[in-house]
């Protein structure tokens, strides 16, 4: 054993079969936090299936589906910004909103069902959302398109970001206890 297997609260937090005696609860490993729309988006609407994305642009000046968004001009792909945790071989990541040139938007939603997309981008592009424990949604980044209709990656440039380190050298379990916290998920109790 290596790393987190050491770690009692580790093995706990994978062991699907071991039931909080607090409440009850089982955890089955890392999971990840995302956010349902761009933070701009004003609307509390569910998002419409990617496939009627076409047709609402007909008609529509903002639109928000499972992976694609137009607001006031601005556009919109649904992306994962990983993130290792140092000691195993797992990530973490946050389901986030990068925003793209209107033409690099045009390139990714025309290859989105195809089984080539990596080969597009990578794309300049903006975090468009604020994520736990940062204090700023304006987080230069990339936005690497991969295969199989899995979301895009985003990787942030900015190397005096805290986010770059992070994704750069990882984060430590207590960490990833800190950023479920701070959502609300209140994981490390129940791992004491």
């Amino acid at each position: 054993m290596t790393g987190l297997d050491q770690d009692p609260r580790w093995v706990k937090f994978h062991d699907a079969n071991r039931v909080c005696s607090c409440c009850g609860e089982s955890f089955d490993g890392v999971f990840d936090i995302g956010f349902s729309c761009p933070q701009s988006w004003p609307n509390t609407s569910d998002p419409r299936p990617n496939s009627e994305f076409q047709e609402l642009r007909k008609t529509e000046p903002n639109i928000l589906t499972d992976d694609f968004c137009i607001h006031d001009g601005h556009y919109f792909a649904r992306a994962v910004l990983p993130i290792p945790i140092i000691g195993s071989q797992t990530r973490f990541s946050y389901g986030v909103w990068g925003s793209l040139a209107s033409e690099n938007f045009e390139t990714y939603l025309n290859s989105f069902n195809t089984d080539t997309q990596s080969q597009i981008g990578p794309f300049f592009s903006w975090l468009g959302n604020q994520v736990p424990q940062m204090n700023d949604a304006s987080v230069e980044g990339s936005l690497h398109a991969c295969d199989n209709r899995a979301r895009p990656e985003f990787f942030v440039t900015d190397t005096a970001h805290p986010l770059y380190d992070m994704q750069e050298n990882g984060i430590t379990f207590d960490a990833l206890l800190d950023i479920y916290d701070d959502a609300g998920c209140g994981v490390r109790q129940h791992l004491e």
